[in-house]
């Protein structure tokens, strides 16, 4: 699981959503916890189903040590926010989760 925050940008930019339904079909016969586990971490895909709902043309931007960043177009606002994700897989939140938290917030 994780935490996401999202800003917006000034600048809005006005899109169009595209759906690609070849996604599911290349999912194939494996597992949920197999696809999971061969998701790379940076993928937009990695974000909470929640996010990608909300959100078109997901690119991941940067990462640091307790938190990732991630553009995309709201589908509601047709506006550029910033998406920050807490990967509670990464070591520094391993290693001591309430300090990651705390510097997340």
């Amino acid at each position: 699981m994780q935490l996401g925050r999202t800003q917006t940008s000034s600048n809005p930019v006005i899109t169009q959503d595209s759906v690609n339904s070849s996604d599911n079909a290349a999912i194939g016969d494996k597992t949920r916890n197999e696809c999971e586990e061969s998701k790379d971490s940076t993928s937009p895909d990695s974000l909470m189903p929640k996010i990608s709902l909300m959100y078109s043309q997901i690119k991941y931007v940067d990462e640091t040590a307790y938190y990732r960043t991630y553009e995309a177009i709201s589908k509601t606002h047709n506006e550029l926010h910033t998406i920050r994700v807490l990967p509670f897989e990464s070591a520094f939140y391993k290693s001591d989760p309430n300090r990651a938290s705390t510097l997340f917030v």
